[in-house]
């Protein structure tokens, strides 16, 4: 099936696309709830869902196998935290603005987990690269090629939380990143290395590459955050904030504990913490 036009919002209990939905320069939401609200705030379209009670199913509220696209506009896909797999996405999207998310509902579930694999591409051939949100209850980032570059500077890639777990994102309890994943955020040309955050309230496990890189031409490097009010498990593939002809950017850890290692032990998607823990003071 294909769907193109200028907005394509697609609402229900359930909403599947394994096909095509186009809107250059437009918006695309797939929305999974109870009950849905839909407005319009400064020209902005905003959108959110509810639900009371537990879906009584593993079924995903909101599942993307197929191509979304929507360069130059944004996308959001979104379900109501009630749902076991709220959001999966295998499939590809394309968009100047990408969330994803499991909205928090106060009946959700412990386990309900956004899922992302496949392509999520935010870059911006002639100018900055785009943002990425994605948060939820858990958030598993597995074998994903997540791009937020662009020519002039990289975009904003934020996992789990916002910068140190402020402002007003919604903020994820557990996030993984497997080592088949990479987050990019670089100037391609001429700019500054983008933004990259991964945190989490209680367990952060990155496995996965982070690039935000100045450009060849000039700029700085970005910011890296792999963080959590918590506990912190690193073993990355690589990290890099590098700049050809600038300042090399900052990879940030800011947990309670945390592990570095040069194993897979902690390679289950939510398994336990750590068997070697540091315990920064008070001051640090």
């Amino acid at each position: 099936g294909q769907i193109k036009g200028g907005e394509a919002v697609l609402f229900g209990r359930n909403v599947e696309n394994n096909g095509l939905i186009v809107a250059e320069q437009g918006t695309v939401m797939l929305m999974a709830g109870d009950e849905m609200f839909v407005g319009k705030v400064d020209g902005q379209v905003f959108a959110k869902v509810s639900s009371k009670a537990d879906s009584g199913t593993d079924k995903p509220g909101v599942s993307n196998t197929g191509v979304i696209d929507a360069r130059g506009g944004s996308v959001r896909l979104a379900a109501t935290d009630v749902f076991g797999q709220a959001v999966w996405n295998s499939g590809t999207v394309r968009a100047n603005d990408v969330t994803i998310e499991a909205q928090r509902t106060g009946h959700g579930r412990e386990d309900s987990t956004v899922t992302v694999s496949g392509t999520i591409d935010a870059t911006n051939a002639s100018g900055k690269g785009g943002n990425v949100s994605i948060t939820g209850t858990r958030v598993l980032i597995d074998d994903a090629d997540i791009n937020a570059s662009g020519s002039q500077g990289g975009g904003t890639i934020r996992i789990g939380g916002d910068y140190r777990g402020e402002g007003s994102m919604a903020r994820a309890d557990r996030v993984v990143v497997s080592d088949d994943s990479s987050l990019t955020a670089d100037a391609t040309a001429n700019g500054h290395g983008g933004t990259i955050i991964v945190w989490s309230e209680l367990f952060t496990n990155f496995q996965g590459s982070a690039s935000a890189r100045g450009g060849a031409e000039g700029g700085d490097g970005g910011l890296i955050e792999t963080s959590s009010r918590q506990n912190v498990y690193l073993n990355p593939v690589g990290i890099n904030a590098s700049a050809a002809k600038g300042k090399n950017g900052l990879w940030l850890i800011d947990p309670r504990n945390i592990t570095i290692a040069a194993s897979a032990n902690a390679n289950g998607a939510f398994a336990g913490t750590d068997p070697l823990t540091f315990t920064p003071t008070a001051n640090d």
